[in-house]
């Protein structure tokens, strides 16, 4: 496992309504300081391992944001936030820790054998 952040970042999960299709947003400040690396859920809280979809980075205005989507797009309200800490297994993945139980989430990156990219999230309950 390799650290990727020594301090503590910020995310944010928001609930994405008003749409033909609503979800979760899970929104994690990314190390370099860009915007967003989002990923959309069906559930929230996550229980156990969901395939989830990797979206483009969004702006950082949303770890504040609750209201209307630009564009007629829906509304988002927040459903939870606050710091994390991130680190990298050297395969792509993501793994999301703060203090809670669970404490983190792993995203898993999973690639094909033809080329496509799959995720999914799962959480990380504390060690015994």
């Amino acid at each position: 496992m390799v650290v990727v952040s020594r301090g503590a970042l910020r995310y944010v999960v928001l609930r994405h309504d008003g749409i033909d299709d609503p979800h979760y947003d899970l929104m994690f400040e990314s190390p370099s300081g860009g915007g967003l690396a989002t990923w959309r859920s069906t559930s929230w809280p996550i229980e156990q391992r969901t395939p989830v979809v990797k979206l483009p980075d969004h702006r950082l205005d949303y770890l504040d944001y609750e209201g209307p989507v630009s564009g007629n797009r829906g509304t988002v309200t927040r459903v939870a936030r606050g710091t994390y800490h991130l680190g990298d297994s050297g395969r792509g993945d993501w793994l999301i820790r703060w203090t809670a139980e669970p404490d983190g989430l792993l995203l898993e990156k999973v690639t094909r054998p033809e080329g496509a990219e799959e995720w999914y999230v799962r959480p990380m309950w504390p060690q015994a």
